[in-house]
């Protein structure tokens, strides 16, 4: 055997070994060693499927299986639950909002009745404003005009003095030339 064991070695060497990382996990640790180790190591490895370590392996299996499926209905209810929050969540905003929306049309209503009010007062303040304008231009002008009649009168009596005077001279001429 051992004969055996020294050819498959040397025809291994002169051929090359396989890569381990390309192997399967069974058959990865077997590779460096010889024949005999190799079968020892699957001798060991095939204890394992015997019935009993099966029937324990199988057992793990299904209440680490009956675990997933509690974890993942707990998943399942936790998401419902944060579902059911917002829903209701909506709901009472929604709730909330129910009377608004049942008064909403007659507040639209009122709102385009107000509109145009809104409309004709913007009109109002725009001739208020526009009438306060020419007021002041009105006011103006007839400071302006009065200022001007002032100066008219200071003239027209300025003038009559003149005038008067001029009769008076006139006249003194005249009764100095009839005389």
């Amino acid at each position: 055997m051992a004969e055996i064991d020294r050819r498959i070695h040397r025809i291994e060497a002169l051929i090359g070994q396989p890569d381990p990382n390309k192997l399967t996990v069974l058959t990865a640790d077997t590779t460096t060693h010889g024949l005999l180790e190799a079968c020892s190591r699957l001798s060991a490895r095939s204890s394992l499927f015997q019935q009993g370590h099966l029937d324990m392996i199988e057992a793990r299996l299904a209440a680490l299986q009956g675990k997933l499926q509690a974890v993942t209905e707990k998943r399942e209810a936790i998401a419902d639950y944060d579902m059911q929050s917002k829903i209701a969540e909506l709901y009472e905003l929604v709730k909330k909002w129910n009377d608004v929306a049942d008064s909403l049309p007659m507040i639209v209503e009122r709102l385009s009745t107000l509109k145009s009010l809104h409309e004709e007062a913007s009109q109002f303040s725009q001739s208020l404003c526009a009438i306060e304008s020419s007021q002041k231009n009105v006011e103006g002008s007839l400071s302006s005009y009065a200022k001007l009649l002032e100066e008219v009168q200071n003239n027209v009596v300025k003038n009559m003095e003149v005038i008067k005077d001029n009769f008076a001279t006139i006249e003194s001429h005249f009764a100095i030339s009839t005389k």
